[in-house]
């Protein structure tokens, strides 16, 4: 009888268990909001700022490498490292795009749910909490 009694106890713990990582997510996204929410605006300023520039000065500023001559220019390169400074510029911009797009589903995801609360203290709360 004992060993049913803990049987059923470790059962209602696991059942559990996926709600409160639930609620730790939430909790951690609602805490994050104000920080994913300056951090989408700044990546957006920050691509506003890169479009006012031509591709021309672009190119130049990111240059083509350094040249090598003499015995350096014979020696073996590196493998498996691609030292264009065009390509890791975009695989940059690219991860910054991407996490900016992760953190506006996370935002919207939040603001929807703060906005379906019916209860007007845990909405008072919660938009106390996402308030920019």
């Amino acid at each position: 009888m004992a060993q049913e009694e803990a049987y059923q106890e470790q059962l209602a713990w696991f059942e559990l268990e996926p709600a409160l990582e639930a609620i730790q997510r939430v909790e951690q996204d609602l805490r994050d909001y104000h920080w994913m929410a300056k951090e989408i605006h700044d990546i957006q300023d920050w691509d506003k700022h890169q479009k006012q520039y031509p591709r021309e000065v672009w190119e130049s500023l990111l240059g083509a490498g350094t040249a090598q001559y003499g015995i350096e220019a014979s020696l073996p390169k590196a493998q498996g490292v691609n030292s264009d400074v065009t390509y890791r510029e975009a695989q940059k911009l690219l991860r910054k795009w991407e996490r900016m797009k992760r953190y506006e589903r996370k935002v919207k995801k939040l603001e929807a749910s703060v906005a379906m609360l019916q209860d007007e203290r845990e909405r008072a709360v919660a938009e106390g909490i996402t308030r920019d």
